[in-house]
């Protein structure tokens, strides 16, 4: 059994997008720093670090596509569908004769290509958050290009670890000033770039990571240490935001590079990225059903039925698709052994 405890993390992270989703979806603000943008920015830094150690791994573009396309697109291609044949139908205001005919209803199943529509036609459409089908699978297309980036770049660079820290600076520099430097909502293949820059920013960190070898610096001492600095800077909150960039993939990847324990439990299976896909459209059926339902209850109600959801799609679709990947070349670095069988991605 893999012996981290990455698992637990990404499902940390998974349930905290569906947590913060839970109040937004009911118009109100998420009463903690634990929210959905923190769940997010765990599922990235991780990313960064294991992507990197696959590639590093076994260099081979068509073997590395194929196992990140075997993770992401088979639950993906099932969500889309669920979506359109099951829920569409239920949750619609419209006649079906008519929703089956309207343009939405093909335009969904762009998602499939990560050219990412939100609406299916009269589907939540009096909800708080009106027409969003599926609000997390933004962050698919961001993902799924980085993984392209880190192969063109380990095609052309040789895995130059410069490059990589050049390029955290860089996605850095853009979140950090995107205001100053004028720029306003940018779209790119049906994807806003402002929010992309600081996840680049936070896979990049984990690259480097991977890169620089800074797991030699992985202890207890030092995460205490960065934890403290990150909390203590929050009386500046400039300083905060401009820390977490730095402190957060480091305690990340320190806590989910560290011998698991009896925590082992939650590598016999990775229920994270369905619970990531899947709560959304859960979460604004429970808003459409029970409007009035407690936030917390609703919340709990929807973290039963996804993870019931995200557990069938683990154990009949994800995990079954995962033989399918090419044989993994013999790993001759102790840095990446922890990860050559884990998720690479998002979440």
């Amino acid at each position: 059994m893999i012996a981290n405890n990455f698992n637990l993390l990404r499902l940390f992270a998974a349930m905290l997008v569906l947590y913060g989703h839970g109040y937004v979806l009911q118009g109100h603000v998420v009463p903690s720093s634990l929210n959905h943008e923190l769940g997010v920015h765990i599922f990235f830094a991780i990313s960064g670090y294991l992507i990197a150690s696959s590639w590093q791994n076994d260099p081979n573009l068509i073997r590395y596509f194929w196992r990140r396309s075997l993770r992401i697109f088979p639950a993906l291609i099932f969500a889309v569908l669920l979506s359109i044949m099951v829920l569409g139908p239920l949750m619609t205001t419209l006649e079906s004769n008519v929703y089956w005919k309207h343009s939405f209803v093909t335009n969904y199943l762009h998602n499939i290509l990560l050219y990412i529509n939100y609406s299916l036609p009269g589907v939540f459409s009096e909800n708080i958050i009106p027409h969003a089908v599926n609000g997390s699978l933004w962050t698919l297309p961001v993902e799924f290009f980085m993984y392209i980036t880190v192969a063109l770049l380990g095609v052309l660079c040789m895995n130059n670890r410069w490059v990589s820290l050049i390029f955290f600076i860089f996605w850095l520099g853009v979140s950090l000033a995107w205001e100053s430097l004028g720029f306003g909502n940018v779209v790119i293949y049906a994807t806003l770039v402002k929010p992309l820059t600081s996840l680049a920013a936070l896979f990049w960190a984990g690259v480097c990571i991977n890169r620089w070898n800074i797991e030699r610096y992985f202890s207890l001492n030092n995460f205490v240490v960065i934890l403290t600095i990150w909390i203590f800077s929050y009386q500046w909150p400039e300083a905060a935001h401009l820390i977490q960039y730095f402190a957060l993939p480091f305690l990340v990847l320190c806590f989910g590079s560290s011998s698991c324990g009896s925590l082992g439990v939650f590598n016999k299976a990775d229920y994270s990225y369905g619970v990531y896909i899947y709560a959304f459209p859960i979460q604004q059926t429970l808003v459409t059903l029970f409007p009035s339902l407690p936030v917390l209850l609703s919340i709990a109600i929807c973290a039963m039925a996804t993870l019931g959801i995200s557990a069938f799609s683990w154990h009949a679709i994800e995990k079954p698709m995962l033989r399918f990947k090419p044989r993994q070349k013999k790993i001759t670095s102790s840095v990446t052994n922890s990860d050559t069988t884990l998720l690479k991605g998002a979440i």
